[in-house]
């Protein structure tokens, strides 16, 4: 099982909506632009591996929530919003916020998903890029400790 950390900034959407978009029912997902990790040291995410969102702005880096990365029957880690796949994301992701882009928004989706309990906890020491990224086990143990993903 891998680790995964994904940080959303300001451009697309505001920490609140990027927050809902997570509980949202029934879709479960954070906006996943593609391609997602650029870097060929990188692996794809898989089934079941653990993914913290977190919000970065030029002050503060919060816990938004996490869970586990849900991948389909056909493989897709990114799903695109269809009628069969992941029907009303881009709906409910412009509903909280996003800009209306592309027909053909992709979503990274999960499953147990779990939020903070108290307000939004603050991660420190590490500045974490936008996006997709590995998660160290040094985050991981931080990371945990502020958000449980079992």
């Amino acid at each position: 099982m891998a680790n995964f950390i994904y940080c959303g900034i300001d451009k697309a959407c505001d920490e609140s909506g990027t927050q809902c978009l997570l509980f949202w029912p029934g879709i479960n997902a954070i906006w996943y632009p593609y391609p997602p990790l650029k870097s060929p040291q990188h692996q794809p995410p898989k089934n079941n591996d653990r993914v913290w969102l977190i919000w970065r702005d030029a002050t503060r880096q919060e816990v938004l929530g996490g869970g586990r990365i849900y991948v389909g029957s056909q493989g897709r880690v990114g799903w695109t919003e269809t009628k069969t796949t992941l029907r009303g994301a881009r709906a409910a992701a412009i509903a909280v916020g996003y800009k209306p882009g592309p027909t053909n928004m992709t979503f990274l989706r999960l499953i147990d998903v779990v939020g903070p309990q108290m307000g939004r906890p603050s991660l420190r020491g590490v500045q974490i890029q936008s996006g997709l990224n590995d998660a160290t086990p040094r985050q991981v143990q931080e990371l945990q400790s502020l958000l449980n993903i079992p």
